[in-house]
């Protein structure tokens, strides 16, 4: 369990700081059987709140709330990652 920060009052709380990135990645692909010959891989975009990112993956997600807590969390594999633009660096507050 996490201890909660205590603010002074008076004074504003330090914010941390969260990437919004855009991810160029290929999407795997499937289909029923090959009567239309073989289909390939898609390229996909999606955008979302940076969680984290090594060597083996990155993951971003949709929600970010006050307790630090995320939703809609997206892994990719780096492999499969084509490009990765910050698109904003943004301040949160837990206040």
């Amino acid at each position: 369990m996490r201890a909660r920060k205590r603010s002074t009052p008076g004074k504003s709380p330090r914010p941390n700081t969260i990437k919004i990135v855009l991810v160029k990645w290929r999407d795997a692909t499937h289909q029923e059987d090959d009567s239309t010959g073989p289909i390939g891989t898609m390229i996909a975009w999606t955008v979302g709140f940076l969680v984290h990112r090594t060597k083996k993956e990155i993951a971003f997600c949709m929600e970010i709330f006050e307790d630090g807590g995320k939703r809609n969390i997206t892994t990719i594999p780096m492999p499969m990652v084509i490009n990765i633009r910050t698109l904003a660096s943004i301040p949160i507050t837990t206040e």
